[in-house]
């Protein structure tokens, strides 16, 4: 059984309310995550919202021309949100600022690629975009 170099790091995209990075092996997962403030009307239930948006075509020649996500990105996508909201680890009615009046969208974007390539552009959900030159220098987490 091979062994595998692993990493975690936090605070590597500087345009992100909270990022961090995943090494194994040639591996690199890079997460960023943005608040954005939204209203809601009386007649809505006002619940926060949750946007998440995986890119794994990253630095791969393979990866779809046409710019439409894969069906493994896709389906990953599916599986983070639905992890997120069905184990309660993130509870909408908890984003909640005033209830008819503002909420807060919790956005997620997860790029993997292959670190032996250039890092890829980091595309939140909403609004910003995180060029390569955005994501910081390894800082190793302490544990």
């Amino acid at each position: 059984m091979e062994s595998r170099t692993t990493s975690l790091r936090k605070g590597v995209v500087s345009r992100a309310d909270g990022s961090a990075a995943v090494d194994l092996g040639k591996t690199s997962v890079v997460a960023g995550v943005t608040l954005v403030p939204f209203t809601t009307t009386l007649s809505e239930r006002g619940d926060g919202k949750l946007t998440v948006k995986v890119d794994m075509a990253a630095c791969d020649p393979q990866g779809p021309a046409s710019g439409r996500e894969s069906e493994a990105a896709l389906a990953l996508t599916s599986l983070v949100s639905r992890t997120l909201l069905g184990a309660g680890i993130l509870p909408l009615e908890k984003l909640i600022v005033k209830q008819g009046v503002a909420a807060w969208e919790v956005n997620l974007s997860l790029a993997a690629f292959n670190i032996s390539c250039r890092p890829p552009q980091v595309r939140l959900a909403h609004p910003a975009t995180f060029p390569p030159d955005a994501v910081a220098p390894s800082r190793e987490l302490s544990s």
